[in-house]
């Protein structure tokens, strides 16, 4: 049993039995990338048995470095079929087995009677285990990010694409707020407008978690966002993460709803004046953010930016970010 990202072209790992060990390590190491089976098995439709010949041709077989180097040395195991447990947009979990070319008369009707019985059960086992799988991550989110609840959970790929998403954020992206999904099959945020990329980009850079807020268009919440990365490879502990199609380091959206913030941006307009972008850099401030990661957020440079606070310092009629920080937490306190 095995899985085969269709995008990246390459193996999420492999479960065997009745193999030479040696060959097992040489197909993880150099061959499964090879395999001449894969793209066209990934090609048929969930639960239907496909016959090695269906995959790939026998005469396109014999051409192939897989053939060849792997499948020819152990006794030409070169017939047999299997089935899709599972096919998702770009990862595919797969069922097969391996017949020696001489045991094909023998063995391949028994074989292929085995798969269709086992078929229904190793789905439903399949889907047991992302179940499990979703609600150990969903555990384990809500106490290492201390957010007292489990929040909505999505799994991205490096270019956005949902991987996994749970109850809470299926139902957000239904709602397409404040999150939803491009006709990709890729995340977007609050209406498309903030994009993930710059977020992951940010990440990797700082190396922390990144945090933001949205604002619900259909109801009275804000939503707090947080992106973190995740590698089953680097840390043992979340292998179970590959249960969810996650071969290699992934993006996760922890997403928690939250009565609306007093409108401080509002505040500042009308009491001291500032203008639409210096109410934000002060609000952006006030969440600890340097001027560097405000000028990064807002696209602008850093001079804009330590202009624009020199600015509110002198509207607000405080000297220090220290004291302008104290002012907004009083305003927003008695708000």
């Amino acid at each position: 049993m095995f899985g085969f990202d269709t995008e990246a072209q390459i193996s999420m790992g492999l479960t065997a039995s009745g193999y030479d060990p040696s060959y097992i390590e040489t197909y993880n190491a150099h061959y499964a990338e090879r395999n001449a089976w894969a793209p066209g098995f990934a090609e048929h439709d969930a639960g239907v048995f496909v016959d090695c010949e269906q995959m790939c041709p026998s005469t396109e077989l014999a051409q192939t470095e897989f053939y060849n180097d792997w499948l020819r040395p152990q006794e030409e195991i070169s017939t047999g079929g299997g089935v899709l447990l599972f096919k998702g947009d770009t990862r595919v979990f797969l069922l097969g087995g391996n017949i020696r070319a001489k045991d094909e008369d023998k063995l391949k009707g028994g074989w292929t009677e085995l798969v269709r019985l086992m078929t229904p059960h190793m789905q439903q086992a399949f889907e047991v285990s992302r179940a499990l799988a979703g609600a150990k991550l969903e555990t384990m989110m809500a106490t290492s990010q201390r957010l007292g609840e489990v929040p909505g959970i999505v799994v991205l790929t490096d270019i956005g694409r949902i991987v996994y998403a749970n109850g809470i954020a299926s139902e957000m992206i239904d709602r397409g707020s404040p999150i939803g999904v491009d006709l990709m099959g890729r995340l977007r945020l609050d209406g498309g407008r903030l994009p993930i990329h710059r977020l992951r980009d940010h990440l990797q850079i700082s190396a922390k978690t990144v945090t933001f807020t949205l604002h619900g268009e259909d109801d009275s919440k804000d939503y707090e966002i947080r992106l973190v990365r995740l590698s089953p490879d680097a840390c043992p502990s979340l292998s179970f993460i590959r249960a969810l199609g996650v071969s290699r380091e992934c993006s996760v959206l922890l997403i928690t709803g939250r009565d609306h913030a007093p409108d401080l941006a509002f505040i500042l307009k009308t009491r001291f004046q500032l203008t639409d972008a210096e109410a934000h850099v002060a609000l952006l401030l006030a969440e600890g953010m340097s001027t560097r990661e405000i000028s990064e957020q807002r696209e602008v440079s850093i001079h804009t930016v330590r202009h624009q606070v020199k600015t509110i310092l002198q509207k607000v009629g405080v000297r220090r970010q220290t004291e302008l920080v104290r002012t907004l937490s009083v305003i927003s306190a008695s708000a």
